[in-house]
């Protein structure tokens, strides 16, 4: 398919090419490795028959929410919904629910990232009282959002259980950004509730998977090497500690030139380095602060 769309677009064959598009972008959204590609050719075909295409008006939507463009995601929903209107629902039902269910998605993260959790929750909960009849990917999506929000929210009891699906989810969905930031998220409220053991064990099986992989000196890992270093610290071991914790930062600057890193795994961790270096700064280990500094700058 991938190369069908160069061919077609290379040709201007655009119809052609908007429609192999669109047919990927339903199969493959809520995606994290491929928007930097879905954009490089949604560029290159008219935006006449881009808007026309449900799929691919999705991709834009969750394209702008991976780059923080909150502000124009609403027009990409509008134009889904302007699109599912005209959708014949004796012809493909299953289909029309399943653009409604992302577009709710895409609503529930937009308004946490906005900051306005009440709507993030109601957007949320209308997901979770359908959870049965959605994709496992989307639904371990809306467990993921769900579990952050209410982690962001302090309802750690509540973030801890929708989290726990999220990484059962995860471990069946070959998908390792997706699962590393969940490890990431369900060791930090583990930590949080003080139940290191557990944190520590999602923060090695991950890195596990990981070099089973073949992503031992990846991005991939700084994530998890970061919560690891934190929960070690909580214990004392501020020598080992202070490994990790520098290792993860080294990881998650990506290393350049390195041919097993796959397409835009870069900015997606990048983006979240600030993530990192709030929680580096509340670490009480004030010792291994001077020494990580030349790291944390060069994030």
């Amino acid at each position: 398919v991938l190369d069908a769309i160069g061919h077609a677009i290379d040709a201007q064959d655009f119809r052609r090419a908007s429609d192999l598009v669109e047919k990927k972008a339903r199969y493959s959204i809520p995606f994290n490795t491929s928007y930097a590609a879905f954009q490089k050719w949604i560029d290159r075909i008219p935006e006449n028959l881009v808007s026309i295409q449900p799929w691919i008006c999705l991709a834009q939507a969750y394209t702008l929410l991976s780059g923080g463009k909150l502000d124009d995601i609403e027009k990409w929903l509008q134009k889904t919904e302007n699109i599912v209107r005209t959708m014949k629902l004796e012809d493909d039902p299953s289909q029309v629910e399943e653009i409604q269910n992302h577009m709710i998605n895409l609503r529930a993260y937009r308004a946490f990232l906005s900051g306005d959790l009440g709507n993030a929750v109601n957007q949320g909960k209308i997901l979770l009282e359908k959870q049965h009849t959605l994709s496992p990917k989307l639904r371990g999506q809306v467990y993921l959002g769900m579990g952050e929000i209410y982690l962001t929210a302090g309802d750690f009891e509540k973030s801890v259980l929708l989290l726990r699906e999220a990484w059962n989810i995860g471990i069946q969905v070959p998908d390792l950004i997706w699962f590393t930031r969940i490890a990431f998220s369900l060791g930090m409220v583990l930590k949080t509730l003080g139940k290191l053991t557990e944190a520590e064990k999602v923060y090695q099986d991950t890195l596990r998977l990981l070099r089973e992989a073949g992503f031992t000196d990846s991005s991939l890992a700084g994530r998890s090497e970061i919560g690891l270093g934190d929960v070690i610290r909580e214990r004392g071991d501020l020598v080992t500690a202070e490994r990790f914790l520098t290792q993860g930062l080294r990881h998650l600057q990506f290393l350049e030139g390195q041919p097993t890193e796959p397409e835009g795994y870069r900015q997606i961790f990048l983006d979240e380095g600030e993530l990192m270096i709030e929680m580096l700064k509340q670490l009480q280990g004030a010792d291994l602060l001077p020494r990580l500094k030349g790291h944390v700058n060069r994030l």
